[in-house]
C-alpha cells in the first residue's frame, strides 16, 4: 500500500492532451460475487506517450470521477491542456440526453489527426490494462481485501507504464 500512495500522488510533469477514464470491476474472490470498482486514468500526451496517471478502487459516481479529478490536477495535471475526455460505461437514457445536449462536442473527434483516431475513440487502453487484472485474478483463489487489489493493480500498471515508455507513439 506504500508504494500506490507513494506513486498515486507523484507529480504529473508531463502536459496530457487526452485523458482516457473507465471503471471496471473486478471480482474480490473467486468464491464470491463480490466485486470491486476499479477507475483508471490515462493520459496521452500530443506525441503519443501513454501513462496510466491513476488508478483507486471505487465506483462509477460523478462525486468518485470528480475527486479523482481534482486530485490529477492538485498533482500538476494542466485541465487547460486536455482537448479530449473519453469515458464509458453510462446508462442509454444518459447517454442520448448527452448525444443531443452536445452534439458540438461530439464531432470535435473528427477535427483530430486521423493517426490519433485510433487511440482516443474509445476506452481500448484501459480495457487492454484490465484484462491483464483479469487474467491474472482469475487464477487466484481470493485477493483477501482490497489491499490485495490495490497490490496485483500496481504491478500490473507499473509494467503496463514500462511497457509504453518504450514505444509510446501514435505509429
Amino acid at each position: 500500500m506504500t508504494e500506490y500512495l507513494k506513486w498515486s500522488n507523484r507529480p504529473i510533469t508531463r502536459e496530457f492532451s487526452y485523458l482516457q477514464v473507465d471503471t471496471v470491476y473486478i471480482r474480490v474472490r473467486k468464491s464470491s460475487k463480490r466485486k470491486v470498482g476499479t477507475m483508471i486514468v490515462i493520459g496521452i500526451t500530443e506525441n503519443g506517450y501513454k501513462e496510466v496517471l491513476h488508478f483507486t478502487l471505487g465506483n462509477e459516481s460523478a462525486r468518485h470521477f470528480d475527486e479523482v479529478l481534482r486530485s490529477l490536477i492538485r498533482r500538476g495535471l494542466n485541465s487547460g491542456a486536455i482537448r479530449l475526455a473519453t469515458t464509458d460505461g453510462a446508462t442509454a437514457a444518459r447517454s442520448m440526453a448527452c448525444l443531443c445536449k452536445d452534439r458540438e462536442d461530439l464531432f470535435r473527434y473528427f477535427g483530430f489527426p486521423d493517426e490519433y483516431r485510433k487511440t482516443i475513440r474509445n476506452t481500448s487502453l484501459i480495457e487492454r490494462v484490465i484484462r491483464e487484472v483479469r487474467r491474472r485474478t482469475k487464477v487466484m483463489d481470493s485477493l483477501n481485501n482490497e489491499y490485495g487489489c490495490y497490490g496485483i493493480l500496481m504491478g500490473i500498471v507499473r509494467e503496463q507504464n514500462e511497457r509504453w515508455s518504450m514505444r509510446s507513439n501514435w505509429k
